[in-house]
């Protein structure tokens, strides 16, 4: 198995995971919205993108991808995995504003970060999904790739845990401030 295999293989496992927590925080409040925040110019990355074009040839969507669309259907985005890294770090304000304190809204935005920072400057200053030939793929360091996707790791299993328990540890809290706020 190549790198990129593996890359591809660990991103989709990572944000299936994470899309499907944020997914229960948001919805209720997306289900009940009639002003839908998804846009079809953010679904175009999808195919824009050599890397999550090789995330949907693994994972394919049920749907075809629609000009005027994009992957939104009546019922929310066809992707489970391989959306545009936006599509989790956009909350609106009734998601903020429904969040039961301020460590709920750090936690919710902590989630919406975690798929961009595995990514970010995947290649010199280029995220991954920004890299637009399969050529320049390859070249991705796996070693940073692994990296960065243990840290965002300890950040998913620390905001389950938060989840799970309404708590956070003051040495967690340093963590996430380290390295995903500084």
């Amino acid at each position: 198995m190549s790198e990129l295999d593996k890359i591809l293989n660990q991103y989709i496992s990572f944000e299936a995971r994470v899309g499907k927590r944020i997914t229960s925080l948001c919805a209720p409040y997306c289900s009940a919205c009639t002003n839908i925040c998804c846009k079809p110019d953010f679904c175009r990355e999808t195919n824009d993108s050599p890397f999550l074009s090789l995330i949907r040839e693994k994972f394919s969507p049920s749907v075809t991808y629609d000009r005027e669309q994009g992957w939104i259907t009546p019922t929310g985005c066809a992707l489970l995995v391989g959306r545009p890294p936006v599509c989790y770090e956009f909350f609106c304000n009734n998601i903020i504003m429904g969040q039961a304190g301020d460590m709920h809204v750090q936690m919710i935005s902590l989630l919406g970060m975690l798929i961009s920072y595995i990514g970010k400057n995947a290649l010199a200053h280029h995220h991954l999904v920004e890299i637009m030939t399969a050529e320049k793929l390859h070249k991705v360091k796996f070693s940073r790739f692994e990296r960065r996707l243990a840290e965002a790791e300890i950040g998913f299993a620390i905001a389950e845990s938060f989840y799970e328990n309404n708590a956070i540890s003051d040495s967690d809290i340093w963590f996430l401030r380290r390295l995903f706020f500084s």
